[in-house]
């Protein structure tokens, strides 16, 4: 895209502008079934591209679907995920942990740098396992954001 032809301003080199902007050019098909979007995008060429915006679980089980889809991944800056979880798995992390009664999602320090550009303000707790007679328990020592 030309970022000098629209009529608002609009950042150069931007790859998630270039794909809503190849996306815009494409001709439109609404498909309403989530299966068979991704089947579609499965089952397109070089010849014949299709591109769909689908949920992050569909993608998620290109294994077991045996389709051939992945994520739209190195656009910088990415603009486009809603989630930590789905950069997770965008990155291969298969051990992190959600919990709802926290709020909060536990992840493997490796997987840190895969959280830069995504807004979220990343932390690391030190934590030590301590045991007593009723088991063991975790005990959190300190909470510091990420650099």
């Amino acid at each position: 895209y030309d970022a000098s032809s629209f009529a608002f301003e609009v950042p150069e080199n931007n790859a998630g502008v270039e794909y809503l902007w190849r996306f815009t050019q494409a001709e439109m098909t609404f498909i309403g079934d989530g299966d068979e979007l991704v089947l579609a995008v499965h089952n397109s060429t070089k010849d014949d591209p299709a591109l769909c915006l689908a949920s992050a679980g569909k993608i998620e089980n290109q294994e077991e679907s045996g389709y051939n889809i992945d994520w739209c991944v190195n656009l910088a800056p990415y603009t486009g995920l809603l989630n930590v979880e789905s950069m997770f798995a965008v990155a291969g992390c298969d051990t992190m942990v959600d919990s709802d009664e926290e709020d909060s999602t536990t992840f493997p320090l490796r997987y840190l740098e895969f959280l830069r550009g995504v807004n979220v303000t990343p932390a690391v707790a030190y934590a030590v396992l301590e045991s007593d007679e009723n088991g063991s328990y975790i005990q959190e020592l300190d909470l510091r954001v990420a650099e």
